[in-house]
């Protein structure tokens, strides 16, 4: 255990191809944690497949979200985060509540998305006007908006990549000419959706 006896645990669909491709990505998402905080991860199905609206739905559904969860409870973890914004995002508002509830309702142990807590970031940031662009097929990015909208944000401007698979290697260096394509004036602030 570390010293602060926290530990983190990461649960991802895998849709990183080949272990490569995955230690990059939980290095980084590891720096983000402050010091004596450790993360264990684990990762649930994800189909091969381009992520249309119907596939992000099959991915929230997937009861191997709580599986993955059940897994890393021999790590004794203090917090489950569910680490991919489209499946906690792609079935409206509340979705990304069902999963947290199927998490901590198979483990006992409190469990956040990433899409709550960039929805809950960007209030705690008093941003109400915002910019949005993702890696997403379009009929996914226009989910994304309906979410945000729902969530109490007014979105400003717009773009999506349309990239169709592993979407989670998109490169920093797209995310930040992504940023700045749809950064306004009257926007409050840019949300990225990267995590895939």
């Amino acid at each position: 255990m570390t010293e602060l006896g926290l530990r983190l645990g990461a649960i991802y669909p895998d849709d990183i191809l080949v272990d490569d491709d995955i230690r990059p990505l939980l290095a980084e998402w590891g720096s983000y944690l402050p010091a004596g905080v450790q993360m264990v991860s684990a990762h649930h199905f994800m189909p091969l497949a381009d992520i249309t609206l119907d596939i992000a739905i099959e991915m929230a559904e997937d009861p191997t979200i709580e599986t993955a969860a059940l897994r890393l409870m021999r790590h004794k973890p203090t917090v489950l985060g569910y680490y991919c914004t489209t499946a906690s995002f792609i079935r409206g508002l509340g979705g990304d509540t069902d999963i947290i509830n199927r998490i901590e309702g198979a483990t006992g142990i409190p469990a956040t998305t990433t899409t709550t807590a960039a929805v809950k970031a960007l209030h705690a940031l008093g941003l109400k006007r915002v910019a949005v662009t993702s890696p997403y097929l379009e009929e996914v990015h226009q989910a994304l908006l309906r979410f945000l909208q729902a969530s109490g944000f007014e979105v400003v401007s717009t773009s999506a990549l349309n990239i169709p698979q592993n979407q989670a290697l998109t490169t920093p260096e797209e995310i930040r000419a992504a940023a700045e394509k749809v950064d306004v004036p009257e926007a409050d602030g840019v949300s990225s959706a990267v995590l895939g």
